[in-house]
């Protein structure tokens, strides 16, 4: 075990080496002749031992937020130089763009006062290149290469999907025999689905012409 007196040697020679250590740096930095930086109130100088990187950075953000900020006066500018400018200025009457009886006709705005997402309207979309290779080939082009080659995919086309162009004929106006069941009990449930689907169907296609007739009759 470890006497109490040597215990108290060794604290006593802790606490030395850190008042010699704090004198030391003291005595360079006065000597050098560079400012020291003022610790805290309620803090010793001895015990303060955090790094000054923690500063600068705190220093620093409000100058990175007001760069990043929106309403930046740079940011704003450049903005309002990527937006095209209107034909019509400011305050001027927008005849024939009235909605309203017995008022009077909207005025123009100016440029920054419209929203954004109107600018975006006066942009082109892309023009996306057909999968051919041939630019925009379809069946209706100029060209006569260019009706060709979409022939010729709308045909491939046509025979990979050979299940998509059977066309699909509703249950209500197929000509085939409903089953009356095997004499089992799974022959009559399946019987009665089926029976159920086909009056759901044929339901649902009176109600439908109910409706059209009753709209062409009241505009008449």
């Amino acid at each position: 075990m470890i006497c109490q007196s040597c215990l108290r040697r060794v604290k006593i020679s802790s606490r030395l080496s850190s008042t010699q250590l704090s004198s030391f740096t003291g005595r360079r930095l006065v000597g050098t002749g560079q400012p020291s930086t003022p610790a805290p109130r309620g803090v010793p100088s001895g015990s303060h031992e955090g790094p000054p990187a923690a500063i600068s950075s705190s220093a620093a953000q409000p100058f990175s937020s007001q760069m990043n900020d929106i309403t930046h006066p740079v940011i704003l500018l450049q903005k309002e130089a990527e937006r095209p400018r209107s034909s019509v200025p400011g305050g001027a009457v927008l005849k024939g763009l009235g909605f309203f009886k017995n008022k009077d006709p909207p005025l123009a705005m100016e440029d920054h006062e419209y929203p954004d997402w109107l600018w975006s309207l006066l942009q082109k979309p892309r023009k996306e290149k057909s999968k051919t290779g041939d630019g925009e080939a379809d069946l209706y082009s100029k060209t006569r290469r260019q009706r060709r080659a979409a022939g010729k995919a709308a045909r491939k086309e046509a025979l990979r999907n050979t299940d998509a162009n059977v066309s699909q004929i509703p249950i209500q106006e197929q000509t085939i025999d409903l089953s009356s069941g095997d004499g089992t009990l799974d022959g009559a449930i399946e019987a009665v689905q089926a029976r159920d689907e086909l009056r759901r169907a044929m339901r649902s296609t009176r109600r439908q012409t109910i409706k059209e007739s009753n709209f062409l009759k009241s505009m008449k």
